[in-house]
């Protein structure tokens, strides 16, 4: 199912349908987007005049319009732009727009912000990724995230 380090951007070109209630909850007409990998997890319920910019986790959401038909509004119109990182790259978790979304393996934990929000220099000692980089790849060792010679 789905193909791999790729993901969409979905966003509102136009959106116009019937105003959410006095609680804020979109109970006539809205539109809710789920991820296929999470179905449990609603991303998002939108109505009224919503701005929609959602980043899937795979390359396949799911997009349901649900109305109660009492009230007619213009609609809504969104894109969906399918972006890929390549096997060597690094989603940027926060990104928003496709140009920055991806960025060079080699640029984890370089000390430069490269991502938006510099996720990409939260470095940790999770699957063998070293809270510091070593100087040099002989002679060099990494403990409790401190260069030791």
């Amino acid at each position: 199912m789905g193909l791999k380090d790729t993901f969409i951007t979905l966003q509102s070109v136009d959106f116009q349908l019937q105003s959410s209630d006095s609680e804020g909850r979109c109970k006539w007409d809205s539109v809710a987007v789920w991820d296929l990998k999470y179905p449990e997890y609603v991303m998002g319920k939108f109505c009224g005049n919503a701005l929609i910019n959602l980043t899937s986790y795979t390359d396949t959401l799911i997009v349901l319009f649900s109305t109660d038909a009492t009230e007619t509004r213009k609609g809504f119109q969104l894109t969906a732009t399918l972006t890929d990182c390549g096997a060597a790259d690094y989603r940027c978790a926060s990104s928003t727009d496709s140009p920055k979304s991806c960025i060079s393996g080699d640029k984890i934990c370089d000390g430069n912000n490269d991502c938006p929000q510099g996720e990409d220099e939260i470095c940790s000692t999770v699957c063998g990724v070293p809270k510091v980089r070593a100087a040099s790849a002989v002679g060099t060792r990494i403990y409790g995230g401190v260069e030791v010679q």
